[in-house]
């Protein structure tokens, strides 16, 4: 009967040991993902009194993900044209470009993943997600950045060079050489980059000649002597204007 009872003090004990150690090995919170710790939220000494409190964040760097909100007017056009539509759905084939704020381009590119099927009721606008590859951390959360979506294509595109174009007063305007080699100001409608240039919606025609260099010095009515530009973009000797045609980026 001594046996038996100290068999059973045994057990006991052990029992105990069993849930000391396991309460002491749940004093070190061990996270279920990789990344990088913020601040610490509790302090050494304070009271946890359950799941409800923080003691610290993790940030997943590697991958990163950048979200991204188009204006509606974007979004529509998007969403009229059959070919970008599809181009704008999760793994479409859109390569996405992130502008740093040093304004240089960040090496890797991304591709969206994400597309929230709702709009947001307070801005009117989608949110867009793209995931990158960010093993030299040039990018972490809450950084600001811009998108450059790299893959559509405009079929007979005007282009102009983006020192053309004159924007005052919430209006953009370009200067054209008219009959009679006269100067006549145009407003446009420049709504996207290709490169160093805008993209023209409205206000031209193929074969008008805007004037690329000296815009500064040119006034409506003035006569002008045109010189065409070269085909990098840049005005030949005298400076002149250089003809908006039919482009396809």
């Amino acid at each position: 009967a001594q046996a038996r009872q100290s068999q059973a003090g045994v057990d006991e004990a052990r029992g105990m040991l069993d849930r000391a150690r396991k309460s002491f090995d749940e004093t070190a919170v061990r996270a279920e993902l990789s990344g990088r710790v913020g601040k610490t939220v509790l302090e050494l000494g304070a009271r946890v009194r359950g799941p409800e409190d923080v003691l610290t964040t993790i940030d997943v760097l590697d991958p990163i993900y950048v979200t991204f909100r188009p204006s509606g007017q974007q979004l529509l056009a998007w969403r009229r044209d059959p070919g970008s539509n599809k181009l704008i759905q999760p793994g479409g084939g859109l390569s996405v470009q992130v502008v740093l704020p040093d304004g240089r381009p960040a090496p890797m590119t991304g591709r969206i993943g994400f597309v929230d099927p709702v709009l947001d009721p307070a801005t009117g606008t989608q949110a867009f997600r793209a995931q990158f590859a960010n093993p030299q951390r040039l990018l972490l959360p809450g950084q600001f950045v811009r998108v450059r979506l790299v893959g559509f294509t405009r079929d007979s595109a005007i282009l102009v060079p983006q020192r053309a174009v004159l924007q005052a007063m919430g209006r953009q305007t370009v200067m054209v050489v008219a009959a009679g080699d006269t100067v006549r100001p145009r407003e446009v409608a420049a709504t996207a980059w290709a490169g160093d240039q805008w993209v023209i919606e409205q206000g031209l025609n193929p074969g008008d000649r805007v004037i690329v260099d000296g815009v500064q010095k040119a006034f409506p009515g003035m006569k002008v002597r045109p010189v065409p530009a070269g085909e990098n973009g840049s005005a030949a000797p005298g400076k002149g204007p250089a003809p908006a045609g039919g482009h396809k980026p």
